[in-house]
This record gives structure tokens, sequence and C-alpha cells, in this order.
């Protein structure tokens, strides 16, 4: 038996703490989560670590995680353009795209007055950080409390119900148009959708999301969803146009969904549709 045990002091040092990780109930190695594979720290310690990570086999496993992780990175999530997660990001983004000609435009969304503009972002945070519309009652009161001598705290009432509105009928129909535009821009596009049965109200829901190409990189995108009474190939050709009803629908150029016979009968229906409106032929594309 050796006379070296795994210290955890070396998680801390840089050259180790990404792929360095203990073995549980053997102090007397430690294991590479890079090359997958345990490392005897009895007889030599650290410099049994240190002499694998020199080794020609841990640096081909670095080399292959650098590589993979650029090409993830640079085709799917340039950092050029982030999505915004936190409120103020978000508030920022949308601002700055009234520059660009919509339908929709977030000055209507934020009101004219300050405390309207306040309301909404407080919406916009309930939105991002995932909060309950219950957590707002009595939310002006607080602020009166808090803020005394503001003129926005003492007029600011955004309780549950007007939570609600506003995320769905004003902040949730301008991020739609946004992305309607933004789809609608960028050219070709995918069309990918698939039911199943809602939980909370026992119906099928058709949720529709759309990939296409923007900024350098493929978008796959959440469109919106339908609830469905019978789910034929009919009612569910119904609910999709309903669902894209403001792209350009010139620019699909393949749909993408599961096997049933039913899609399958879809496919064909909407590749009769587009075929009459636009003279062409639709890609059926079948994820099995």
């Amino acid at each position: 038996m050796g006379k070296y045990k795994f210290a955890d002091s070396w998680l801390e040092k840089d050259e180790f703490k990404q792929w360095l990780k203990p073995v549980a109930e053997n102090n007397r190695e430690a294991y590479c989560t890079y090359c997958k594979k345990k490392i005897s720290v009895a007889s030599m310690g650290i410099n049994a670590v240190k002499s694998h990570m020199h080794g020609a086999s841990h640096k081909a496993a670095v080399g292959r995680r650098e590589q993979s992780q650029l090409s993830i990175a640079s085709f799917c999530a340039p950092t050029a353009t982030p999505l915004p997660n936190t409120t103020a990001e978000l508030v920022k983004t949308a601002m700055t795209a009234t520059s660009a000609p919509s339908s929709a435009n977030i000055r209507v969304a934020m009101g004219g007055t300050s405390t309207m503009r306040a309301e909404v972002i407080w919406c916009l945070n309930t939105a991002v950080y995932h909060h309950s519309l219950n957590s707002n009652e009595g939310i002006s009161d607080i602020f009166k409390s808090m803020f005394p001598d503001s003129d926005i705290a003492k007029t600011f009432t955004c309780g549950k119900d007007k939570t609600g509105y506003f995320m769905r009928f004003r902040l949730a129909t301008f991020f739609k148009q946004q992305l309607v535009d933004t789809i609608n821009k960028a050219g070709p596009f995918v069309l990918m959708f698939d039911e199943s049965l809602n939980q909370s109200t026992k119906k099928k829901q058709l949720d529709v999301h759309v990939r296409f190409w923007d900024d350098d990189c493929v978008q796959s995108r959440y469109l919106g969803s339908q609830f469905l009474g019978h789910g034929t190939a009919q009612d569910l050709l119904h609910h999709i146009k309903e669902c894209v009803a403001k792209l350009n629908m010139r620019q699909l150029v393949s749909i993408s969904m599961d096997g049933p016979n039913v899609n399958l009968k879809l496919g064909d229906l909407l590749q009769k549709e587009h075929a009459e409106l636009y003279i062409y032929i639709l890609h059926l594309h079948l994820c099995i």
C-alpha cells in the first residue's frame, strides 16, 4: 500500500480543476473526466496526476474536447449575439429593436408613462425568473412602503391579473412579431412539430418550432402551440396553418415530424397545397 492519498486541495489548482475528480470510497485514486480513466496516486501522489496530464492520450482528449466545443459554439451559439438572460438585457434588446421596422413596437408595450414602463419591466422580470403571477399580489403596497418618496411607486399597480394581461397581450405579442419578422427576413426555414398530451388540460397539444439560418448560425425557436380536439390530418393542418399564418410560407423548404400515419397524411396534404400555391415540391423529413 502506498503512502499517498487524494487531496481535495488538488481540485483548486487551475491545471487540474477542469478534469480531475476524486474516486468515491477510494482515496488512493483520482479520476480524469476527459479520458474516463482512473489514476493511481498511492505511490506518486500529485506527481501521478501531473504525469497523466502530460501523457499523449490526455493531450489528445483535451484536443478533441476543445475542437468539439469550438465547432458547436461557432455553429449554434455565437458569442457576438447571445440571447438575453436577465431582465436588463431583455429590456435593452427590446428597446434596441425599435430601430428596425416592425408591426410590433416595444414602446407601445412599454406605454407612455414612467409608471407603465416600470410595470412592464416588472412583468419582464417575472417572466425571466419564472415567478408566479400570485407572487405579485400586494406588490404595490410593498413598493410604496419601500419607496415612500417615489411618485412611480405611489401609482404602481401590478397584481396577478394585470401582470398576466401585460405578459400575454402586450409583451408576448411584441416578441412573437419580432420572431416572425426575423424568420421572414432570414429566408428559407424548416418547420418542426410534435403533438403530445398536455397533463394539465388533458388535451392534445401541438407544439410548433422553426429552424432557420440567422446571424451565421442555425436558430431553433419555439413558435407556438395549439390545443387539439380531434387529431386527424385535416385537423393538424388547420392548426399548423393558424400557428404559421404570419410566416412567408414561400420560404418553407422542409417539415420535420415523427412517423405516425396521420403525420404522413398531413405531409401529403401540405405538399399538395404548396404545389398548388407556390408550384414546387416540399421536402418531407421524418424523424424516426
